[in-house]
């Protein structure tokens, strides 16, 4: 029963994400703007906020997966269950 719970308030959470998601996507970068070089810039801007944001992420990922290794490997070293004698899980 929980799992059916948890699972649909994920689906739940992922839908409304991408609702959120396309209603912005939707919004034209220009809205409003009249003027030909205002749009130009209105580009430039766009483009190095995308490239900033991306170079941040992958910078972000490198340090996540390099956090998930060391920690992946500390809990297989020194996790050990004191219920299961029979069973050595760490050191």
């Amino acid at each position: 029963m929980s799992v059916t719970i948890i699972l649909a308030l994920s689906v739940l959470g992922l839908a409304v994400a991408y609702y959120y998601s396309s209603s912005v996507l939707k919004i034209p970068i220009d809205m409003g703007v009249d003027d030909p070089e205002t749009r130009k810039r209105l580009g430039k801007i766009h483009s190095a906020i995308a490239t900033g944001a991306m170079a941040f992420l992958k910078q972000e990922y490198k340090i996540m997966a390099i956090f998930m290794v060391v920690f992946a490997a500390i809990i297989a070293v020194l996790i050990d269950d004191h219920h299961t004698d029979y069973v050595n899980e760490g050191l």
